[in-house]
């Protein structure tokens, strides 16, 4: 379950005008923590007199179906999935225990003092898989101990309070968005990453570790960039997090025995890389036999389209044979 944090924005005290305010309108809200309703919000911080006294139309859940409130602007709360506590003056996930069901989480969560939604004893956390626990210092669900844990693969209680893996043979197989494998255990939180050291970054185009995200990155010096694809020169430093680059080149001569091709090809920006011009830079080049945009960012470099364009053994993966 993901910890919610409140998200403290003062509300705008807008006045109740005599206009016609948007009480009964179409337009239902949804979001972090919000139940579906067809009652409307009010429009550009209109509300009528009489919708001062009701704030919404006839919500197909949770009884009068929540609006943005009188006295809360829409783009304030509304349009961010949260709702207005319009006593305290200021958005929150939830104002009541309804608010917290929003589908695919814990069903048990209660809506906090603070406006969050969390847990307050141990029989609201059953069967989550961040821990079945309670823990009183977060007010979420999470661990105390390995034995607050019980699914397949995130069985230790990692420092954070949170169920997860205990060594790389629990992250085998896991894969992140865009099909990004996570072998190794970051044991500090209990997840499954790219890396946590940079000797886990062993793709020669991605060696070093980013510690802002613990996935793979191409360089912090061209020692990097020996086997880069992309040339032999780390520069742009910066370009992705503080100190590290992108490897590239200044010349052909750069480009001599690195995958993406012999020329050093710009797409217009003043960063080159190594990359081709034609089919024929590419004969026997380890990448593919084929003069590509892998990327479709103007850098024409050595790759595939289809396992014709790789050696022997060898497979058209993202335009690069592997």
């Amino acid at each position: 379950m993901t910890i919610f944090a409140v998200l403290v924005l003062g509300c705008s005290g807008g006045s109740l005008g005599s206009g016609s305010g948007g009480g009964s309108g179409g337009g239902g809200r949804g979001g972090a923590g919000g139940k579906s309703g067809a009652g409307g919000n009010a429009t550009d911080g209109a509300v009528g007199a009489a919708d001062a006294a009701s704030l919404g139309g006839n919500g197909a859940e949770g009884g009068a179906g929540r609006g943005t409130p009188a006295g809360c602007q829409n783009f304030i709360c509304d349009d961010q999935g949260l709702l207005c506590d319009v006593d305290a003056g200021r958005c929150v996930h939830c104002l009541t225990n309804a608010d917290c069901d929003f589908g695919g989480g814990n069903p048990n969560a209660v809506c906090l003092p603070g406006g969050a939604c969390g847990c307050t004893a141990d029989p609201q956390c059953a069967a989550q898989p961040e821990g079945t626990r309670c823990v009183q210092s977060l007010q979420q669900c999470g661990c105390e101990g390995d034995a607050d844990c019980f699914t397949s693969g995130a069985l230790t209680c990692a420092a954070n309070h949170q169920c997860g893996c205990g060594s790389n043979q629990d992250c085998a197989g896991k894969v992140g968005a865009g099909a990004l494998p996570l072998p190794v255990c970051d044991t500090s939180t209990g997840a499954c990453v790219a890396c946590v050291t940079d000797a886990d970054c062993t793709d020669p185009n991605n060696r070093v570790c980013s510690p802002m995200g613990n996935f793979c990155l191409p360089c912090r010096t061209s020692t990097d960039c020996t086997q880069n694809a992309d040339g032999p020169v780390c520069g742009d430093l910066g370009q992705y997090a503080v100190g590290i680059g992108a490897c590239g080149c200044s010349t052909d001569p750069d480009c001599v025995g690195h995958a993406g091709g012999p020329h050093c090809v710009s797409n217009g920006s003043s960063y080159d890389k190594c990359g081709c011009v034609t089919d024929a830079d590419c004969a026997g080049d380890a990448n593919g036999h084929t003069c590509v945009n892998p990327y479709y960012d103007g850098w024409m470099q050595c790759g595939c389209a289809t396992a014709a364009d790789c050696p022997d053994g060898k497979a058209c993966s993202e335009y690069a044979c592997r």
